[in-house]
């Protein structure tokens, strides 16, 4: 589908460079992973043309994934850079804090620090408390009082203790 959306709107490069991102996550869970990176460049170098609107809302999605996938190769310096560049787009979004926590978690293990930037996502409004209680990395902090306090604080309703 999202293969099939590219060749339907060549011009909507906003949503194009979304889609590649969700073409290279696919190719990256298949183990593809030059392929993943060549998409998700390619589809981040889409955009030239856009408003600064249609950046701030379309770029921070694709730098998030792709500093994802480069936190998961081990590339944590450019996963960094992809992280800023979130930032540059939504500096008060929920994004960028929510990549630094796993980032500090993938690189340093840095429990408090990565609680820091849970706070940040949290306070910046992050949706939903289910993705962050499955996230493999947050394992390592779920049990943390800290943590339990900050889920509970923003999801009253379904923080469990």
């Amino acid at each position: 589908l999202l293969k099939k959306s590219l060749e339907i709107d060549l011009t909507n490069l906003a949503a194009n460079s979304m889609n590649y991102s969700g073409i290279a996550s696919i190719v990256a869970k298949e183990g593809r992973i030059s392929m993943a990176d060549s998409l998700f460049r390619h589809g981040l170098g889409l955009p030239e043309e856009l408003s600064g609107l249609e950046k701030s809302m379309n770029l921070p999605i694709s730098h998030f994934f792709y500093a994802r996938f480069l936190s998961d190769q081990k590339r944590f310096a450019e996963a960094r850079q992809q992280y800023e560049q979130c930032l540059y787009w939504e500096p008060h979004g929920w994004r960028a804090p929510y990549g630094y926590a796993l980032l500090t978690l993938a690189e340093k293990g840095s429990k408090k620090e990565a609680l820091d930037w849970v706070e940040k996502a949290l306070d910046n409004f992050y949706p939903e408390p289910e993705s962050i209680m499955a996230e493999p990395l947050f394992k390592k902090i779920r049990k943390n009082k800290r943590f339990k306090a900050l889920m509970k604080k923003h999801f009253p309703n379904q923080a469990k203790d």
